[in-house]
């Protein structure tokens, strides 16, 4: 199924990868289509555009169906939906695959939920890193923490400039996602890190180094990078978030990763 999804991008099909997607939901959430279907395409793609077997043309066409994508699944909820259930051959083989829906049991937090500094316009910056689709990646992030009742805004690597930096709107800001697809991704991530502790020292950071496809027991966070936390796919990234944005733990999800900080302590 990533294969499929990742095909339909390159051939600038959204509409299809939105059918398949829409079947998925029947019998999935939201996050788990993004992790075990478009995270895995994703990474297929940055594998190729990494060998240089993707050219301008073909980033451009995938950025433009990415973005399709993601806008014409805004008004789903993160959550599947009634019965029946899915009779997509394609979507069945998906859902079949999949091998966690725990999305399902997050909350949807209501703004008297959210700790009192939490309860601003937008407590979370979503940063993309410099990848050709770091950006897609945090426009999925930022649309599933906003489907939890969380809001964000998504800011390129330029807004972490020196020239730009000064210029960053801190106000309200409890919490800095950046995100990467590129496993190389870490020596950026250290530096952004660092800029966004000098500009929001109060902010707690999170460090999304997507690797969906990889076996949780293979995934070691980059500990020298020095963020609060690191997530490698979207389900953790929310859970991690929502706990930050109430202070209360989720114990129906059993937690994955654990902060950076406390890890290189």
């Amino acid at each position: 199924p990533s294969e499929l999804f990742y095909q339909r991008m390159l051939a600038g099909d959204p509409l299809e990868a939105t059918e398949k997607a829409v079947a998925y939901l029947k019998e999935r959430s939201l996050t788990s289509y993004y992790d075990e279907v478009a995270l895995r395409g994703l990474e297929l793609a940055q594998k190729d555009y990494a060998r240089g077997a993707l050219d301008d043309e073909r980033v451009t066409r995938i950025r433009t169906s990415l973005d399709e994508l993601i806008d014409d699944l805004l008004d789903h909820d993160d959550k599947p939906r009634t019965p029946p259930p899915t009779n997509d051959p394609e979507a069945e083989a998906a859902v079949e695959s999949s091998e966690h829906d725990h999305p399902a049991q997050l909350p949807v937090l209501r703004q008297e939920e959210l700790q009192p500094a939490w309860q601003t316009e937008t407590p979370i910056l979503v940063i993309a890193g410099r990848g050709p689709l770091d950006d897609a990646a945090a426009r999925i992030l930022s649309q599933l923490l906003l489907k939890h009742g969380l809001k964000s805004r998504v800011l390129s690597w330029d807004a972490l400039s020196t020239a730009n930096l000064f210029r960053l709107d801190s106000a309200g800001v409890e919490m800095v996602c950046f995100s990467y697809l590129d496993p190389a991704s870490v020596i950026p991530a250290r530096t952004g890190v660092k800029r966004v502790h000098r500009r929001i020292p109060n902010a707690r950071t999170l460090v999304g180094l997507w690797r969906s496809s990889a076996p949780p027991q293979q995934v070691t966070p980059p500990v020298d990078i020095l963020a609060d936390h690191y997530a490698s796919t979207f389900n953790e990234a929310l859970k991690i978030c929502i706990e930050e944005a109430t202070g209360q733990p989720n114990p129906q999800v059993p937690s994955q990763v654990q902060p950076a900080r406390e890890q290189a302590a």
